[in-house]
């Protein structure tokens, strides 16, 4: 019996080394997985670092891009103000030339008459001097 205790001693120390030998085993993989873990753990840190920094860069370019924005679009509304401004006040000018235009054809027309008139009132007076001095020559 004590030979028996021995074998059954011996196989379970022999099974225990075993499954000591498995635990190291499983052990040493999974500090290797750990190890890995934590690089990977490491690499996600700094990429969400750069997300941070990123995300950060992006939000003061939108905010630089909504002042812009907000500047071009206040120009745009004066330009647009002042065009409206100086379309209303070519179409005044347009207005006044036409009046003008009008206004220079009726002093052009008296201008014609009156010159018409001042022409034959001219010639009149001329004949009437010619007249007179044709008498005077004759009179003695």
């Amino acid at each position: 019996m004590i030979l028996k205790g021995q074998e059954t001693a011996a196989l379970e120390e022999k099974k225990l080394k075993s499954e000591l030998i498995i635990i190291k085993e499983r052990y040493n993989e999974l500090e290797k997985e750990l190890c890995l873990d934590k690089q990977l753990l490491e690499a996600s840190r700094e990429s969400h670092e750069k997300l941070i920094k990123e995300v950060q860069f992006l939000k003061e370019e939108r905010d630089s891009l909504d002042r812009k924005i907000s500047q071009s679009t206040q120009r745009l509304r004066v330009i647009a103000s002042d065009k409206e401004n100086a379309l209303k006040d070519l179409n005044v000018e347009v207005k006044r030339r036409k009046d003008m235009e009008e206004e220079i054809k009726h002093i052009s027309i008296a201008f014609a008459t009156r010159h018409k008139s001042f022409v034959s009132f001219h010639s009149e007076i001329k004949s009437k001097m010619q007249k007179l001095t044709t008498q005077n020559s004759k009179a003695p």
